[in-house]
């Protein structure tokens, strides 16, 4: 499958709604994981978590100001099946 498209960045209200829609491991992941940096060992990630699961508790995990996403709006939608030449 091929898609070509705009990218675009989603609302802080969509982030929010899919962050909050993700498991507790998951939303905690995204506190622990020093993004785009490099770590000595897992022992680092489970470590951030114990610290974030001890700060948040029970109680809501808000959504880091660094996690978002982008979408694709498609204009061009293109799918090999089976055959030697994409179907777009």
């Amino acid at each position: 499958m091929r898609i070509e498209g705009r990218v675009e960045k989603i609302t802080d209200a969509e982030s929010d709604a899919y962050f909050q829609s993700r498991p507790q491991g998951s939303r905690l992941g995204a506190w622990a994981s020093p993004q785009s940096q490099v770590i000595v060992d897992r022992g680092v990630l489970e470590d951030n978590i114990d610290k974030y699961n001890a700060q948040f508790g029970d109680g809501e995990i808000p959504r880091p100001a660094h996690w978002g996403g982008y979408r694709i709006v498609p204009t061009v939608v293109g799918v090999l099946a089976g055959a030697q030449q994409p179907i777009a």
